[in-house]
């Protein structure tokens, strides 16, 4: 780092600035034999809930407490969910960078736009080298929750900056729907039942075919609470709810062909490897059965 220092003192009387001193200068950064190792790893918590307001809409009621604040009556939808895991799922990646002797940077200070750099391009010889990715997933099951709440509350402004602003009120979750996920893999019969307690005459097909198998079981229910929130301070105090029992919907027994790439109801596995019949469903793929997850969620929403 050079300087090229020439301090006038008669500009001193108006105050210090460093231009009275430094006329000029430079500063350089030299990289050799500059490596580095970056390694990402991930291990997914085995809860995890969300909720995101979309909008606060204040409604038409309003009243003004002189000397206090003001109170109004708002309206506020949230977008609800999560997940939870019973198992473990791991992530790691992550990858080097290798950097060429000579890499530098020299920082113009009388003249910024002078500044110049060498050996900065990737064209320059440096190297970033991807490490393995490694993946281990444990799971006997995951839940995925989808919902939306409906919030109608009273929102308390002060006009003292010292309080911050408070919202209380009731809320009423249209009905939430949960997804159990449960991959069974084999040992299974068209409707996921365990071999063992089945009479089926088409067991040993079963258990032929059926070598990758999920388990679908959706389930809705509907929730009713008080409420209380703080600005500025994260989450929704729910200070009582009333959850009733799920509700079952149907469910689903899939599996999955690996070659393929697609989901297939077992029970039409089944029927292509005895010849019993066609497929009444066309085979669809997992992204196919996400879209209809979630479509399913938003149709209960409307409801």
């Amino acid at each position: 780092m050079d300087f090229d220092i020439d301090c006038q003192t008669e500009k001193l009387e108006d105050g210090f600035d460093t231009h009275d001193c430094i006329q000029g200068g430079g500063a350089s950064i030299e990289l050799n034999g500059f490596w580095a190792h970056m390694d990402l790893y991930t291990n997914l918590s085995q809860n995890w809930d969300f909720e995101a307001s979309i909008y606060r809409i204040p409604l038409s009621y309003s009243l003004k407490l002189l000397g206090v604040g003001s109170a109004s009556l708002v309206w506020e939808p949230f977008l609800i969910g999560g997940y939870q895991l019973n198992g473990s799922i791991e992530i790691d990646y992550g990858f080097e960078l290798t950097v060429p002797d000579g890499a530098g940077l020299l920082f113009n200070l009388s003249d910024p736009d002078k500044s110049t750099q060498s050996k900065f391009n990737s064209t320059d010889g440096w190297n970033i080298t991807a490490l393995p990715f490694n993946a281990n997933a444990a799971v006997d099951a995951i839940t995925i929750t989808l919902g939306l709440r409906n919030a109608l509350g009273m929102h308390f402004h002060f006009d003292t900056n010292l309080l911050p602003d408070v919202t209380a009120g009731a809320y009423l979750d249209f009905p939430v729907i949960s997804t159990k996920i449960t991959p069974l893999h084999s040992g299974v019969n068209a409707s996921c039942q365990p071999l063992a307690d089945s009479s089926a005459a088409d067991k040993d097909v079963a258990e032929r075919v059926l070598t990758n198998v999920y388990h679908i079981e959706p389930s809705a229910v509907v929730d009713v609470g008080f409420y209380g929130e703080i600005l500025h301070q994260d989450g929704t105090l729910s200070v009582y709810n009333n959850t009733d029992d799920p509700w079952p919907l149907p469910t689903a027994c899939l599996n999955f062909d690996a070659d393929a790439g697609r989901y297939s109801a077992a029970a039409d596995v089944i029927k292509d490897a005895t010849g019993a019949g066609r497929r009444t469903v066309d085979p669809f793929s997992a992204q196919q059965l996400a879209v209809g997850v979630l479509c399913l969620a938003a149709a209960f929403m409307l409801v």
